[in-house]
This record gives structure tokens, C-alpha cells and sequence, in this order.
């Protein structure tokens, strides 16, 4: 089966070596000050190797090696993403700072009693001046605050972060790993009167923008035409893939009959989408270097449509 589709057992090369890389950070078997120089040696001799066994048209062997290199850059990877978490966690550690400014990258997320945002700290203040640090952090706001932050808006904190705290028993969900999993180290709840909220008048123009601004037009015209609660967290969750205003009673119908998979980004609903891509421009491969061109049209549009809900507005199939 795996010769017949290639892509599945790349991916599954890949992912255990993220799982053997993740096994062996456990056990410290790598030194973070030595393993970045010794990471790209190894992939750029894989590199050549394969590259010079496909030359001589010995495809078993380079095969071979291709698989090995996709495992060596999954281990490097995990290795990689936990290097520069611990480098985040030390970076604020290292400084003892009064206030922090924060911009927001998401999209307020609705929760019982708050509202949760990532945002990426931009530096903080200590000893009379301002530090860059560029860090991610999770905040948590109560949910009646006067001032609620949005998409790229800045936030002036008083106070620290705080690193999430370990499960306290082994059955317990471990939320710091979860979020360790997301890139995220820090987190704080900002009560009322320890932020101050500033406008940013200077947004760049970005997929990722582009795809919040379409997200917040959406729900507002939700908001406006669909007037019962029920229906508009239903819609919302539907169109946009944004589970907030959903309230738990039907969260609870859904995952008990087995249609849950509504709510959320399916396999399914992806296979639809690049099916009608690719037909759509299949006409472009004709062309001269028009491979290259269908190839790269295609990639995008995917990218975008994972981060923007307008696929999900215009081609929504519920199966």
C-alpha cells in the first residue's frame, strides 16, 4: 500500500522521528549549545547522499536514504522547537521587569468566566528601560472587562507572566504540555485595571490578517441576522470553525450523536476543496512551465484557506 501513496509513508517517517526526538529530549541526550552545528552538518551530508545515489539512478538506496533523512529532520525538529521554547523561558527569567507590551495575534476566545488571547510579548520594562524579547504567552481576561483587546491591538500589562503549573497527579490533564506543544511557555490573567489596551493604526496586510478580518466580518453579520443564541453559536461554529459561543448543552447533543464533526475541520471537507481547486486550474499545466506555476497556485490557496474560514463560507459540506 505505502509505494502507492509515497506522501503516507513520508509523513509517518516524519512523525516518528518527531516521537524518537521527543523521547530522547527526555532523556537530555542532547546539548543545546553543540546540536544546532551538529544538526546542519548531518542534513546537508544526507543531503548530498541522496542527491548523488539519485545521479546514479540507484533509487532503492536513495530511497532509503530519503526516508532516513525525512526521520534525522524530525528529530531535529522536536529538538529545534524545544531549544527555542527553553530559550523563551529564559529570557523573561533572566529579567526582572515591572511591565510588558504585548500585541495580540488571535482572535478573543470565549471561555466560562473569561476571554482567552495568544499574544507575542514584545519586550519588557526593567530598570528604566525597554527589553525586546519576543515571546508567546497566553492571557486570560474576565469575561465583563471594560476593555477587550482584539486582533493586533497592543497591550501596556503591569505585572509577570507565569510558566503554566505541572499536572499534580499522572492521570491529570497536563496543560502545561499541551500548551509546550503550541510553542507556548507563559500565560497570566490580567484583572481589571492591570492593562491598558492601544490601537494599532499600522497593520501590515498579511494571509493571516487578511483571514482575521474575514473571520470578525462574518460573525458581526452573524451577530446581526441570527438573533437566537443557539443558532448563532451553531452557525459560528460551523462556518467559521470558532466553538466559543457554543453553548455546552449542545456541544453535549452533538458529540452524543455522533455528528460533532461538524463543528470542526474534516479530512473531508479538505478533499473537496482541492479537488475543485485542481480541476478548476487544471487547464494551467498546459502552458509553458505552467507545472511549476499550478504547482505553486495551488500550495497557496491551500495555506490560505487552512488559515482563513472563507473556504468553509463558500464550499461548507457537512457529511
Amino acid at each position: 500500500m505505502l509505494p502507492r501513496v509515497p506522501f503516507v509513508s513520508f509523513v509517518l517517517v516524519f512523525v516518528i522521528g518527531i516521537l524518537a526526538g521527543d523521547f530522547l529530549i527526555s532523556l537530555n541526550f542532547f546539548d543545546t549549545h553543540t546540536t544546532s552545528c551538529l544538526e546542519t552538518a548531518v542534513i546537508l551530508v544526507i543531503t548530498a547522499v541522496s542527491f548523488l545515489l539519485y545521479k546514479k539512478r540507484k533509487y532503492l538506496v536513495f530511497g532509503i536514504c530519503f526516508l532516513f533523512f525525512l526521520f534525522v529532520c524530525g528529530v531535529f525538529d522536536i529538538n529545534l522547537h524545544s531549544a527555542e521554547l527553553n530559550k523563551d523561558i529564559i529570557k523573561l527569567t533572566s529579567n526582572k521587569y515591572e511591565f510588558y507590551e504585548a500585541v495580540v495575534t488571535s482572535l478573543p476566545e470565549k471561555r466560562a468566566k473569561s476571554l482567552r488571547v495568544e499574544v507575542l510579548i514584545k519586550r519588557v520594562h526593567t530598570n528604566k528601560k525597554w527589553i525586546d524579547v519576543d515571546v508567546k504567552a497566553l492571557l486570560c481576561i474576565p469575561l465583563d472587562a471594560s476593555q477587550i483587546p482584539y486582533a493586533n491591538d497592543y497591550l501596556l500589562v503591569k505585572g509577570n507572566a507565569e510558566q503554566p503549573k505541572p499536572p499534580m497527579n499522572p492521570e491529570e490533564f497536563d496543560y502545561k504540555r499541551y500548551l509546550w506543544n503550541k510553542g507556548i511557555v507563559w500565560t497570566d490573567y490580567l484583572p481589571e485595571g492591570s492593562y491598558q489596551v492601544v490601537k494599532n493604526r499600522n497593520i501590515s496586510v498579511s494571509v493571516k490578517q487578511w483571514s482575521i478580518q474575514i473571520s470578525e466580518w462574518a460573525d458581526r453579520q452573524f451577530r446581526t441576522n441570527l438573533k437566537d443564541e443557539k443558532s448563532y453559536g451553531l452557525v459560528k461554529a460551523m462556518l467559521l470553525g470558532r466553538r466559543d459561543d457554543l453553548r455546552s448543552d449542545q456541544i453535549d447533543d452533538y458529540t452524543t450523536s455522533g455528528t460533532v464533526h461538524i463543528l470542526s475541520v474534516s479530512g473531508m471537507h479538505v478533499a473537496i476543496i482541492f479537488w475543485v481547486i485542481t480541476f478548476m486550474l487544471g487547464w494551467i499545466k498546459k502552458l509553458k512551465g505552467g507545472k511549476y506555476v499550478y504547482l505553486a497556485i495551488v500550495i497557496w490557496l491551500m495555506c490560505f484557506m487552512h488559515l482563513s474560514p472563507v473556504w468553509r463560507l463558500l464550499f461548507f459540506v457537512p457529511h
